[in-house]
């Protein structure tokens, strides 16, 4: 079984620092009969598929924001 070794970066906007994902493209996934077009909707599915698997934010400063939030809250009843 051959299988293709895909590459794709995020895109979030941050200069530098690339970190490429990977993922595999079997030749499972072809079918005798797929056209250019259908190729690339095969790659950006599975692409898609990889993203929503393996990357997922995580908070950084949840606790910071709750507070901010809590003392602006506190302030409009202020008003």
């Amino acid at each position: 079984m051959s299988e293709f070794e895909a590459r794709y970066e995020i895109d979030d906007g941050y200069v530098g620092k690339s970190r490429p994902k990977y993922f595999a493209i079997s030749e499972h996934d072809l079918e005798d009969d797929m056209c250019d077009e259908e190729l690339r909707r095969l790659f950006y599915e599975l692409m898609r598929e990889n993203f929503e698997q393996n990357i997922k934010p995580g908070e950084v400063n949840l606790d910071e924001f709750v507070t901010w939030a809590q003392e602006r809250i506190k302030e409009m009843d202020d008003e």
